[in-house]
């Protein structure tokens, strides 16, 4: 039994192990997937916004677009010394240059900050590749602004993606205790059920031993009873003669049927 219940603990580590990597294949995939909608909702937005032609429209562009309205929560933009030169929406005073420092750069001076807080993430654009006085009003506007070196504050809402984050976050841990504890559930029912099939053999068992015993003990009791009679016979034909030895065989058949009357005992008794 003890071989039994370490066999089937190992198996059970086994099946979680498995459905934990399940698990986190899954929400791996989820997770992947929102951060696709994010990515591709981000690289809508900045289209969107590249095609913005004069920094005096910014806010009349971003009033009168939806996408814009509904995801772009601030827009500034700074000079070199972080002075803010235009801003739109919930933008900081000053641009701290720290915000960028252990960010990665991805192409074209672009840093991506998430905020798992505000459920946003940031972007700055900088870059000191061009540094015209008069930049040609033809231009798009991050190439406008991006003329001498400035940044470009972004804040862009992402509701959806934080939320299915936290989501996931929080109900891996529960999936996994809930699986773990489904493990263990069924392992204890299997583990039941053997003792109970092992319970159920050893009664069969002891039907069959009880049967046996009954019968022995019936087919005991028959021959004892002629032989008491034939006994009862000679000590009236013997009268002296023989009598110690007729009183020996009395004496073994009532220890015979003593014990068949235990055994008969025995046998009517629950436990027996």
């Amino acid at each position: 039994m003890r071989n039994t219940r370490t066999a089937t603990f190992i198996v059970s580590l086994i099946c979680w192990l498995l459905a934990s990597a399940l698990l986190a294949f899954i929400i791996a995939g989820i997770r992947d997937r929102a951060r696709l909608i994010s990515d591709n909702d981000n690289e809508r937005i900045f289209n969107t916004l590249s095609m913005i032609r004069s920094s005096k429209t910014i806010a009349e562009q971003i009033e009168s677009n939806v996408l814009l309205k509904e995801r772009i929560i601030a827009f500034g933009v700074y000079n070199n010394s972080g002075e803010i030169k235009y801003a739109w929406g919930h933008t900081p005073a000053h641009f701290d240059e720290q915000l960028i420092v252990n960010q990665p750069n991805s192409r074209f001076g672009r840093y991506t900050i998430p905020d798992p807080k505000g459920e946003t993430f940031k972007f700055v654009l900088h870059s000191k590749q061009r540094n015209r006085d008069r930049p040609s009003p033809s231009e798009p506007v991050f190439s406008t602004f991006l003329s001498g070196g400035n940044y470009v504050y972004i804040v862009v809402s992402h509701q959806k993606y934080w939320r299915t984050q936290k989501v996931t976050g929080f109900l891996f841990p529960l999936c996994e205790i809930a699986l773990l504890s489904l493990v263990l559930y069924i392992r204890h029912l299997y583990l039941r059920n053997r003792e109970y099939r092992s319970s159920i053999e050893a009664q069969k068992n002891l039907v069959v031993l009880g049967t046996a015993a009954s019968t022995l003990a019936h087919e005991i009791k028959n021959p004892l009873l002629s032989i008491r009679i034939q006994t009862g016979i000679l000590r009236k034909i013997l009268h002296e003669t023989g009598r110690e030895e007729i009183a020996i065989i009395e004496e073994e058949i009532e220890r015979l049927q003593s014990l068949t009357y235990r055994v008969n005992d025995y046998l009517r008794e629950p436990k027996g």
